[in-house]
């Protein structure tokens, strides 16, 4: 097995973990970023990724919507980043909302199914939550 194959293997059994310890950082860095008059567009950035990989593994079926969100999301950012256009800011974010709200049902489909209450359910819940409180 490759090295990329394994990667993407474990990651794909911590998914939830590494999603609510992404959500968990972003929120407490924001804040002391925004204070010290660092933009937080990096972090923003770096959770709506982190997002986006969630739903990239756990969703095979339909990877079409989520690479065409991901580029939108990307290009929006990008050219408010590059050009300061609002209309691309408030474009971004309302992907970004979608892509939340998604990542909040796949989650919960995942917390619903049945089989034993592991680790990965319980951050999957958590997760749930603190997508829930930043949307």
């Amino acid at each position: 097995m490759s090295v990329i194959h394994y990667l993407i293997n474990a990651y794909s059994r911590r998914r939830f973990a590494v999603l609510f310890f992404s959500l968990l950082s972003t929120m407490a860095a924001a804040p002391v970023l925004g204070e010290m008059g660092v933009s937080t567009i990096f972090m923003e950035i770096f959770l709506a990724i982190n997002i986006l990989a969630v739903v990239f593994i756990t969703v095979f079926s339909s990877k079409t919507y989520e690479i065409l969100a991901l580029l939108a999301l990307l290009a929006a950012r990008g050219g408010y980043v590059l050009l300061g256009n609002k209309p691309l800011m408030e474009t971004s974010q309302a992907v970004g909302v979608v892509i939340c709200l998604v990542s909040a049902v796949i989650m919960l489909r995942f917390i619903l199914s049945e089989g034993f209450v592991t680790s990965e359910r319980i951050f999957s819940a958590l997760g749930v939550y603190l997508l829930v409180g930043i949307m």
